[in-house]
């Protein structure tokens, strides 16, 4: 490698004992080496050893260093078993590749910096920082899944589901609503495939210390009574004390929430025991075991809750409180109803009248897996009841009704929801019926706001109209109506294409036509539209705006469509411009202001 004699000098420099050594002294796997060093240096007196290897795609991938007389100084963080130094993430990571020397100079300095961290006075910090990550890395350790929304504060006995032949282990509540349903939704198999056995789970007080078990080392049974018992509030304790169990359940499962200035750490262990060697079976109390056989199994948990879950996207956590009504299950409302699921928003009900048919496969959100669910029945399923499966199967948390009809016959017999609801959109492509919606829910003075989206055809761009929200001035008529013409409807005024112009097309006849766009359309539609509907559940978008993106006019043009003068608006017009569409004097929003 033509920068070693480099490397040699530039560490002579800076007065350090670097020589190249054979890749056989570094015995990890964790790349294909074709260089080696060893640097000999210290910190607080402390000598180190510290070996560099240069993986073969070096420089445009960071060296990997390790401490090689690991066993011989502190236990100390970001420092794993085969002496590797965890010094920076490669998240976001950019290496210059054409400074080699420097590349090398900065990691060495950066695992330094690591060093002195783990053995100065920000060890426990640090070790904090990577406890649960290092818990995952104990011998033995075996994973359980938890469906706990939240830690508890206090002592709490919960429910754990053992499966031993898949070696699966899950906590839950079974007060949580509609738990059971979910976790064999998720594991696909009955529950009652599953044992049960006790659990508790034991909160530690904020200021606990625990210490990382030493070198990976698991804890004994006596030292894991000392941390409980050691870092629990007195009323914790005098629950500990009074826990009582009638009968023996082994294996027992003891769960710990340790709290870190990041959050709650949370850990387990599954006690495993010979019933033999027990003195009684009755009230016995799990930490007060005599037996001198006890096997620890370090558990990680690996956490299933709503809100954990939704916590790592950018926290639109509705909490089960919003509902939202979605009109039309086709390319755009298939995707709209997946987003609000996915942004947090779990109480749904959706309403199509069609069925899901292969023509659709290719701006749908469903596939072939929902035209053809079993080869044996028909195939012809709603729209509707397809992607209530889809959503209730890919996120069981998500209540979602279903309901195969058409918007008029589901007003008629459902206003009940449609009043109770947070929100409406509708994503029919259908003026017609969508007018008759407007209509309706400003006469009967409904207090649900609606959003109205739709593409314009060839991918020149789509909208999201907002109404209802708490003013009424601003309505989906008005959209359709010119001041001075109050009595007759005209063509969608926020269109990107000129009027009069005829965009179907057909391949099979009449019954079969369509408007193009494509999937990226309609998907880029669909989060406009949720984002959009996020900002009117959190309050954060002001009366009735029409909001729109522009995309590429070019095939557009070239199939001799002409565009519309809107569309020449640049985005910061559209945006001032939003509400501009209101009619005064409107024959729905605006005899609500008259």
């Amino acid at each position: 490698m033509r920068f070693i004699n480099e490397i040699i000098k530039r560490f002579t420099e800076l007065k350090l004992e670097l020589k190249e050594i054979s890749i056989d002294e570094i015995t990890s796997t964790r790349a294909v080496f074709v260089n080696a060093f060893q640097v000999k240096d210290k910190i607080d007196n402390i000598e180190l050893i510290i070996l560099i290897g240069i993986p073969k795609e070096f420089p445009l991938v960071k060296p990997i260093l390790f401490l090689k007389n690991y066993n011989d100084v502190t236990f100390m963080p970001h420092i794993e078993r085969d002496g590797y130094i965890c010094y920076s993430t490669d998240d976001g990571l950019i290496i210059d590749s054409n400074k080699p020397v420097q590349i090398l100079e900065e990691a060495y300095k950066r695992s330094l910096k690591t060093i002195k961290n783990g053995i100065g006075s920000k060890r426990h910090l640090e070790f904090q920082k990577e406890f649960e990550i290092n818990w995952q890395r104990l011998d033995n350790i075996e994973i359980v899944d938890s469906f706990l929304e939240e830690l508890p504060k206090e002592l709490k006995v919960i429910n754990v589901l053992c499966k031993k032949d898949l070696n699966k282990h899950i906590i839950f509540d079974r007060n949580q609503k509609d738990i059971i349903n979910q976790i064999q939704t998720i594991y696909k198999c009955d529950i009652e495939a599953f044992s049960e056995h006790p659990g508790i789970y034991i909160p530690l007080r904020k200021s606990s210390s625990i210490n990382f078990p030493n070198r990976f080392n698991m804890w004994s049974f006596k030292q894991i009574k000392r941390i409980i018992y050691g870092n629990v509030s007195s009323s914790v304790k005098r629950a500990l004390n009074n826990l009582k169990f009638s009968d023996v359940d082994i294996p027992f499962y003891i769960f710990l929430g340790i709290p870190t200035i990041q959050g709650n750490i949370f850990i387990g262990f599954l006690i495993k025991i010979k019933s033999n060697q027990l003195n009684h079976k009755k009230n016995f109390h799990p930490l007060k075991l005599q037996a001198t056989n006890i096997e620890i199994v370090p558990l990680s948990i690996k956490r299933h809750g709503l809100n954990f879950l939704l916590n790592r996207t950018q926290g639109f956590n509705f909490n089960d409180e919003k509902k939202v009504i979605v009109f039309g299950v086709g390319s755009i409302g298939g995707k709209v109803i997946v987003e609000l699921v996915k942004a947090g928003i779990n109480n749904l009900i959706i309403v199509d009248k069609d069925i899901f048919d292969v023509e659709n496969i290719y701006r749908h959100e469903l596939g072939f897996e929902s035209l053809y669910p079993n080869i044996k029945e028909v195939y012809n399923y709603p729209k509707s009841m397809l992607m209530k499966n889809r959503i209730e199967f890919s996120w069981p948390y998500a209540n979602v009704e279903s309901y195969y009809m058409d918007v008029l016959h589901f007003i008629e017999q459902y206003e009940t929801h449609i009043r109770s609801a947070d929100l409406i959109i509708s994503a029919l492509g259908a003026p017609t019926i969508e007018l008759f919606l407007n209509n309706y829910i400003i006469s009967n003075n409904i207090n649900t706001p609606v959003l109205y989206s739709w593409l314009d055809p060839l991918g020149i761009g789509g909208h999201v109209q907002i109404t209802n929200n708490n003013v009424s001035n601003g309505c989906f008529r008005c959209l359709h109506t010119i001041e001075g013409n109050i009595n007759s409807l005209n063509e969608n005024k926020a269109s990107f294409a000129e009027p009069n112009q005829i965009f179907s097309k057909s391949m099979l006849g009449c019954s079969n036509e369509f408007t193009q766009y494509s999937s990226l359309d309609s998907s880029e539609t669909a989060i406009f539209t949720v984002r959009s509907a996020i900002k009117v559940l959190k309050g954060q978008i002001d009366g009735n705006p029409v909001l729109s993106w522009k995309g590429d006019p070019k095939q557009f043009l070239e199939q001799g469509f002409k565009l519309s003068k809107r569309y020449h608006l640049s985005n910061e017009m559209l945006e001032n411009y939003s509400k501009m569409y209101v009619v005064e004097n409107c024959l729905v929003c605006g005899r609500e202001n008259g």
